[in-house]
């Protein structure tokens, strides 16, 4: 690590600083701390507990950090592991600009939970195109009922908009609105929809 510090008296205030993650620290020539390299391994959960603990945001009024280029083989964050991150992110007047680059995806969830709702299994394939993601497959498994669907995420549209093909085969409506946590309206009865959404 390398830092630039401001004395004033017996204080000493950090102005601008680099933190190299396995790689050599580069000054850089704007105020802030600039964060970067990688790591074999990073554990955000842990980190928002630190974070959250009393007294984490505390400081001396030196400089925060301004700029991360940090590339992260082993994800895990909210109890699940991504591998093969890139992280690029920058402090400017509104706030955080960031780009993460993602591999393509590919993950099963055997009891998906969205909220208080019990969506049965989830499996979701997709590939990054530039800003953009193809989604080759999404599926929800469940008792009532199966949705699949495939399409495009379009983060580089202002605004960002998602474009699906969709085809939901249920064999119990009315338990599949009670899973949904709607009011159920019918008994029974199958249903069976397809069509695209945007």
């Amino acid at each position: 690590a390398r830092f630039q510090r401001r004395y004033a008296g017996d204080r000493a205030t950090v102005e601008r600083g680099a933190i190299g993650l396995r790689a050599e620290p580069r000054l850089p020539s704007q105020r802030g701390i600039h964060l970067h390299g990688s790591l074999p391994v990073l554990d955000v959960d842990q980190w928002r507990a630190l974070l959250a603990s009393p007294g984490a945001g505390a400081g001396d009024g030196g400089a925060e950090v301004a700029a991360l280029d940090v590339a992260v083989a082993n994800l895990k964050v909210f109890d699940r592991r991504l591998n093969d991150l890139h992280l690029v992110a920058a402090q400017g007047r509104n706030g955080w600009h960031a780009r993460l680059d993602l591999p393509a995806l590919d993950i099963q969830v055997e009891h998906f939970e969205y909220g208080e709702k019990k969506l049965g299994r989830l499996e979701l394939a997709a590939q990054p195109e530039g800003r953009d993601w193809r989604i080759e497959k999404l599926a929800l498994a469940m008792p009532e009922g199966t949705l699949l669907a495939d399409g495009r995420w379009q983060a580089s549209a202002s605004p960002p908009r998602t474009q699906l093909n969709v085809k939901l085969d249920v064999s119990n409506a009315g338990r599949f609105l009670a899973r949904l946590q709607m009011p159920e309206g019918v008994r029974g009865a199958t249903a069976r929809l397809q069509g695209a959404l945007s």
